[in-house]
């Protein structure tokens, strides 16, 4: 066999390990960034009831202190059964979206200061976002919703009255 022979050879038997270990790197870089304190607080947010109240009474919900404090509470158990699912969710979504180059930036940033004190902001943000856009999101649904049943209620449409 020549040197060049050789040398591909393996070449080609290193090439799996290599990509093993390149996706190794890039899956425990989406795991840090997961587990990182910041996206760890950035989850806190998306999960808490803050979040979830706002985005119901953005939506024209007109909640009792009471009915709040039992939607807290159905929320706080919903979500600790689910955050496993979520946490591992949005891991191998890091590690599809993101080069391993992009992931070791991101948890850069988000061991900084200035990605900490952003991942504090995002809860206030979204609900506030929430709020502003709440009445638009209502009748824009609520549009989309009137326009379908139209539209599939029509002879001939897929899943509407046939014209026998």
């Amino acid at each position: 066999m020549t040197r060049i022979a050789i040398i591909a050879a393996a070449a080609l038997l290193a090439a799996p390990a290599v990509a093993q270990e390149d996706q190794a790197n890039l899956q425990q870089a989406a795991e840090s960034y997961v587990e990182s304190q910041a996206m760890q607080t950035t989850i806190d947010e998306i999960l808490s009831t803050d979040t979830f109240v706002a985005q119901l009474q953005a939506t024209g919900a007109q909640l009792t202190d009471e009915q709040i404090r039992t939607i807290a509470g159905i929320i706080d158990e919903e979500f600790e059964d689910v955050r496993p699912d979520l946490e591992s969710a949005m891991s191998t979504a890091a590690a599809d979206a993101f080069t391993l180059e992009e992931l070791e930036a991101l948890n850069e940033f988000y061991e900084s200061e200035a990605g900490q004190s952003v991942a504090e902001k995002m809860q206030p943000f979204m609900q506030s976002f929430y709020q502003e856009i709440g009445p638009t999101l209502r009748d824009t649904q609520q549009e989309i919703a009137m326009r379908v049943q139209e539209e599939m209620s029509q002879p001939g449409a897929e899943g509407g009255q046939s014209s026998n």
